[in-house]
């Protein structure tokens, strides 16, 4: 860590302390730094070590390379990659089965900064039944039993006391789709071994039971494409695989007249899993894989792509391998693809995905592959698909890889890179929502943040406003804080913040401050956080990112500046 001036002198007239202050300057690379402090008086010496961890203003990127290779070919390519030495990794990814990017989408899931229930569910459920056509080394099967065991372990924390799940902890109220998400997984993992806490299954029965026989159907909101006919066929599928089904709840719904084509998908999964297997099929019998677009916000947090994957598993089920085949290929094209996909839709792709590669494969594979100058290295798999982390060399970004398939079929191969990039110019946005950012002191007037006094108290707002044609729900806002300023909870101490109770929830960190809510067409809202300019130094002040969880199209952006704290 260079240092400006290396040496002050100074003087003391009584006893007592004085502050020296040095200039410090980090090199691009994340991590552990150590200062030498060397103090010395005439004959007398002191030191002292200080170690300080160097982070990112940028949170990490993930970029990929994919291509395929025919029996005896090669695939090559050069990838570059994403961030500075020390923050950068790059895992080969090759399957002989439709490909799912299971690296790089997992990730996202496991790097999703929010918690929610349905976040906390799919970061889990997409794990779940990997082991099954990956072939996974000793380490990577411990991390995925650990990040299933916490799933459900947090999962528990959402419940009520009627059984039911809240969509963010220490809420009252339940949330219906949550409950039978939430519930899905956690009788798919008690299926695949794992133990549940004592009443937590049977207690989820109980709501859902009471849940089923009580739905009637809702009046159409046009503000939502799917009306909660789909609630209560999900939640009639999840009794129905729990060994409980509602069969009365699942006729009704059956002869209710105008339901969608998700909800028919999904009840005839219900009525396979039940043991009528038949009126499963002619259920679906003339109906059509292909559905509508969303439009507007919707109750179940879905998409058209989570749907395919519905009606995947609902083919599965069925063993219909032929229609599934179809469907099946449509998500493994947006796994693989750069589209982007909510946390439940990679979760439910991945997881349909699987469930269908599982039934319809037994290949091995078998390839080769070199990464620049290095030894050429022969993998066998036992299974149909496999990662291997590459071997990376300092301050060489951009590498090159040689694939060679010894396999009898076509190998898909794809390289996923991730890094952290060194501070850049943001560009700003407004895709549907706007913001504004302000800052004050505590009196309520303007505040220059560009150098602020040590010691100052003041306020962080963020305005933003819903230039839609729709109302959206679940929007998350993430304000990032520079190191020379710490945050203020309002909730530890009696501190008057304005627009502090206009959110669904707010998590409020070491650094930063996640808030989210609903904003209605034509609507604003102002979130305030109260700061305070603790240490002396300049500063990056991250940008402040607003998006819809659930779509995104809807995103703002409002690009991050430097900042000074300064002596008084």
């Amino acid at each position: 860590m260079p240092v400006e001036t290396k040496v002050k002198q100074i003087s003391f007239e009584k006893e007592g302390d004085q502050i020296v202050d040095f200039d410090l300057k980090t090199v691009s690379r994340l991590g552990i730094a150590r200062v030498k402090v060397v103090a010395t008086s005439g004959k007398l010496v002191s030191e002292y070590d200080v170690e300080m961890d160097v982070r990112a203003s940028n949170p990490p990127v993930t970029t990929f390379v994919s291509g395929g290779a025919e029996s005896g070919k090669n695939w090559e390519t050069d990838f570059t990659l994403p961030g500075m030495d020390g923050t950068n990794s790059a895992i080969l990814e090759v399957s002989g089965i439709l490909p799912m990017d299971a690296g790089r989408r997992l990730k996202y899931l496991l790097q999703y900064p929010y918690g929610c229930i349905e976040q906390t569910t799919s970061s889990a459920f997409a794990q779940l039944y990997l082991d099954d056509v990956m072939e996974l080394n000793d380490k990577f099967k411990t991390a995925i039993e650990d990040h299933i065991k916490y799933g459900i372990k947090r999962i528990t924390s959402f419940q009520l006391s009627d059984g039911s799940f809240s969509y963010w902890p220490g809420q009252w109220h339940f949330d219906s789709w949550a409950t039978s998400y939430a519930g899905h997984f956690l009788i798919e993992a008690e299926n695949k071994g794992y133990v549940l806490p004592p009443g937590l299954k049977s207690s989820w029965i109980k709501a859902q039971r009471q849940l089923a026989r009580q739905w009637r159907p809702a009046p159409v909101n046009k503000e939502y494409y799917l009306q909660d006919d789909l609630e209560q066929a999900y939640r009639l599928f999840t009794l129905a695989l729990a060994g409980a089904p509602e069969t009365g709840a699942m006729n009704k719904l059956k002869e209710q007249k105008g339901i969608s084509i998700q909800t028919r998908w999904r009840l005839a999964a219900a009525y396979a899993l039940a043991g009528q297997v038949q009126v499963a099929k002619d259920l679906i019998a003339r109906e059509s894989t292909d559905i509508p677009a969303y439009r507007g916000t919707y109750s179940s947090y879905g998409s058209t792509e989570r749907d395919y994957a519905m009606i995947l598993e609902t083919l599965v089920i069925l063993n219909d391998r032929t229609r599934g085949m179809a469907v099946a290929r449509k998500i493994s094209d947006m796994l693989s693809s750069g589209y982007w996909m909510s946390t439940q839709t990679t979760a439910y792709a991945m997881l349909a995905l699987a469930k269908f590669s599982k039934e319809i494969t037994t290949q091995k594979i078998s390839f080769s592959y070199t990464v620049g100058n290095g030894k050429e290295i022969q993998i066998n798999a036992s299974k149909p698909s496999i990662q291997i982390t590459l071997p990376l060399a300092k301050n060489t970004p951009t590498r090159h890889i040689v694939v060679k398939n010894n396999n009898t079929g076509l190998l898909f191969t794809r390289v996923i890179m991730e890094g952290t990039p060194e501070r850049g110019n943001e560009e700003e946005f407004n895709n549907q929502i706007s913001m504004e950012v302000t800052y004050r002191t505590t009196g309520g007037n303007p505040l220059d943040v560009t150098s602020i006094t040590q010691g100052t108290d003041f306020y962080a707002s963020v305005t933003v406003y819903n230039a839609g044609d729709f109302n959206y729900r679940q929007l998350a806002l993430t304000q990032i804080f520079p190191p020379g300023w710490e945050i203020s909870n309002a909730r530890m101490a009696d501190v008057d913040v304005p627009g502090k109770i206009n959110f669904t929830y707010q998590d409020i960190r070491d650094d930063r401050v996640n808030t989210f809510f609903d904003l209605n067409r034509g609507e604003h809202k102002t979130f305030t956080v109260m700061l305070n300019a603790a240490y002396v130094g300049t500063f990056y002040l991250p940008g402040v990112y607003c998006e819809a969880m659930y779509d995104n199209t809807v995103s703002a952006l409002k690009k991050g500046r430097e900042v000074n704290v300064v002596t008084p």
